[in-house]
Formats: C-alpha cells, structure tokens, sequence
C-alpha cells in the first residue's frame, strides 16, 4: 500500500475505536490517552507488503496513561466476569521491579483457598503444583494469560489480558471478524523510547493519532522490502528467537550474526529463574499459550467430579509443554 492509503485506513480505524469506546461508556480520560497515543509494530508492515493485518498495537505516550487505560479496563473485565460471590480469575494492577505496572492474573480457586486461611492470594508453583486445575493456575501466573469467555465478547470490550497487554474484542464485518486492537501497556512515551524495546527494526514505523501522520524509517522500510530480519539488541533475546521463527515461516530471512548477538545475550541470563523467564517471554503472544491451558485445565477427571492427579509442574513437565506447544 502507499502511505497515503496506509495513513487514511489507520485514521479511520482510530476514529472508530475511539468512538466505538465512547459508546461502550469508556471515560473521557480513557478516550484522550488513546487520542495522545501511537499506532506502531507489526499492522503497518502488513499494509507496507498488502499482507492482511492480524491486529493493531497502540503504544501509550506515557506510564500515567497506560494506567488510566488499565485501570478502567480491569474493573469493567471484573465486572463483567462477576457472578454474584464468585469471580472468574480476576485482573489486578500491580508495579514489577522497575515500579512500571504490569496485570496479574488472579486464578479464582487459588485466591479462594487462601483467603481462606487467612494469607493473601499466594500462588502454589512449581514443586507444589500437583493437580491439573493448579497446573493450569502455574501457566496463567507464568505467562500471565486470561480471557473473557464467549458470552462476553462484545466489540471493543476488554476480553484478553496478559501481563503487558490489553485485547478488545473485535468487531464484525461483511468478511466476518475484524482485526482486533492490542493496548500494550509494558512500554510507553515517545515513539523513539518505545521503539528502544523493539527487537527488529521493520517494526519501527508508526502512526500518531493526535498528528494524524504515518512516519516511516528508512532502515525500517530497507527491512521490509529485502524481508530481512536486522535485530537491533533488546532486552528479551528469548522473545526476539521466538519471534524469528514466526517471521521465517512468512518468508522472511536472517543472517548467523543476528542470532549469534541474540545467543550472547542470553548466555547472560538466568533462565532458571522463573522471573527472569517470564520477563524474557514478554511480547510473546500469549495466545500460543491458550491451547496449553484448555488441554491442561480438560485434564481427565473421575466420576464423582474429584480431580485426576497429574505430573508435577517441575523442569521436566515444563519442558514438556513447551516443546509441545512450539512443535
């Protein structure tokens, strides 16, 4: 596409979420913080290669307003997935280590029994986890993943949440759903500060809403037309190797020195460490993650309705998953 045509679709398609969420009774703060922010990442290399678009990532020109934006979409998830005294797992707003905030996810019968006991909603990971519906506890608290069920997916709603990431739900057209909006919510300020957190620079184009511009780079667009993956260093080389498969299968190539940069930075790490983990799977789509969870949480169960014990969650089981759900 021309970036004439580029930058009107993306108008138009802020336009319509911005007024689509003003009738689904989104606060006006909510509205200017999306108006103050960027449209960037993987939709605008799409239209650069008339490549059908997946989804649309807005960026946030400031932590503040990643929070306003959490805080409203967190309390209207939970609200909606309150029936009567019960929660479904539950979204909570919560400062990593960096004191930048993040979601948690809050499995509903892991929460319950502690509270219970009068302890706080502690997780039981790892060594402790022994039964299928606390596996599936582990993953969700791993990979931080929740998601609204069917019933109330209505467009524009807050329906996925993962630790850096708002999904609404996204709208229907003639040729059936629509591509969705991603708020991410882990980086924000300007373009150059959140494009800092980029692994790939063909990634780098964006869209100022408030400018109503599309700003394209030159090594950015160098990228996309050799379909050459240039790993410009990134704070997640775990992520940056995942994503580079997902990028291949589309056709796209990469030279050994890229990988051996990603290689040395991850000689660094300790992954091990489930925090560390964790963070490195920051940015990886967590809805790979969703089959693991519904084939873990489907686990066979004995007649009387009591749970199967299953495998412990140790290295060996983790490993298991992993390599299932990556092959």
């Amino acid at each position: 596409m021309h970036k004439r045509t580029i930058t009107s679709i993306l108008h138009r398609k802020t336009t319509t979420l911005k007024n689509s969420l003003k009738l689904a009774g989104a606060p006006a703060t909510v509205i200017e913080c999306v108006d103050r922010g960027i449209v960037t990442g993987g939709c605008i290399v799409s239209m650069l290669l008339d490549e059908k678009v997946s989804d649309y990532d807005l960026y946030f020109a400031s932590v503040k307003d990643a929070e306003v934006v959490m805080e409203w979409a967190a309390d209207r998830f939970n609200t909606k997935n309150r029936r009567g005294d019960r929660m479904k797992p539950a979204v909570e707003i919560r400062l990593d280590q960096d004191n930048a905030p993040y979601f948690f996810i809050k499995s509903s019968g892991i929460a319950a029994e502690a509270e219970e006991e009068g302890g706080g909603a502690v997780y039981e990971f790892f060594e402790n986890v022994d039964h299928p519906e606390r596996t599936a506890a582990f993953m969700r608290g791993m990979f931080g993943y929740v998601a609204a069920g069917r019933d109330q997916r209505e467009a524009y709603e807050p329906v996925f949440f993962s630790q850096n990431a708002i999904g609404l739900a996204p709208p229907k057209n003639k040729d059936g759903v629509a591509p969705a909006w991603q708020f991410i919510v882990r980086f924000s300020g300007t373009a150059d500060q959140i494009h800092e957190s980029f692994d790939y620079v063909h990634c780098t184009n964006w869209y100022s809403i408030a400018d109503k511009q599309l700003y394209l780079r030159q090594a950015a667009i160098e990228s996309i037309m050799s379909k050459t993956l240039l790993y410009t260093g990134s704070q997640f080389p775990v992520c940056s190797i995942l994503r580079a498969r997902k990028f291949i299968k589309r056709g796209w190539n990469i030279n050994a020195g890229q990988y051996l940069r990603m290689c040395l930075q991850i000689s660094k790490l300790d992954l091990y460490d489930l925090e560390t983990l964790q963070r490195q799977l920051t940015g990886v789509d967590a809805a790979y993650f969703a089959e693991i969870f519904s084939q873990i949480a489907a686990a066979e169960r004995e007649q009387d309705g009591s749970v199967i014990e299953s495998e412990r969650v140790d290295e060996g089981y983790l490993a298991q998953l992993i390599e299932k759900l990556f092959d």
